[in-house]
């Protein structure tokens, strides 16, 4: 009977050998789908993010001051709808368009709307005096004259005013235009988002 087994044994050999070599080509299968899934992700490079002032790209971040003295940074705000307002206060279609501007503020305030108000003009005070004596104490303002190198109004590329970009909650600009032409409906759907 010993010799029986024996011979059993052997011929159960090969198929042992192919059950292992099957069960070390599913292993291999494993982690080569585990690397394909993880490497995939690894070669993606964060860096290749389209950023910009352009509908449809990730809009730039920044880290200011506002004239209040409070830290203000961009990427922190996500989670909400940003609209950046460049303008000044000796520019008659700013002066036209904050009434607009303010009104959406008010609308969509407690939505999650926050208003950057980006002054270029040529003094702190100005700026400061034009907004408090209209009213305009909800936005976040934040003082760049047009003289010196700034970082929001160069970085964002802005040649004309007034100029709303608007950034969703993701970060991603979703307008770039005039702000006489942002609409109440377009805030409240991106609110909605």
């Amino acid at each position: 009977m010993k010799r029986m087994s024996e011979t059993n044994g052997e011929r159960d050999r090969p198929l042992m050998q192919a059950r292992k070599a099957t069960q070390g080509i599913a292993w291999l299968t494993v982690g080569v789908m585990v690397l394909a899934v993880c490497g995939c992700s690894l070669l993606i490079d964060p860096v290749d993010v389209d950023y910009g002032s352009e509908v449809g790209d990730v809009a730039y971040d920044f880290q200011v001051r506002s004239v209040d003295g409070n830290e203000v940074v961009l990427s922190h705000l996500r989670g909400q709808v940003v609209l950046i307002e460049f303008w000044a206060s000796w520019c008659g279609p700013c002066r036209t368009s904050m009434p607009h501007i303010s009104n959406l503020l008010e609308a969509f305030h407690e939505d999650g709307l926050t208003v950057i108000a980006v002054s270029a003009d040529s003094t702190q005070q100005a700026a400061e005096q034009y907004l408090h004596s209209n009213g305009y104490d909800g936005f976040v303002s934040i003082w760049e004259p047009r003289d010196k190198e700034t970082r929001i109004i160069r970085t964002y590329e802005i040649d004309w005013i007034p100029r709303s970009v608007v950034v969703d909650k993701q970060g991603v600009v979703r307008y770039n235009g005039h702000a006489m032409d942002l609409k109440a409906d377009f805030i409240a759907n991106l609110l909605a988002e």
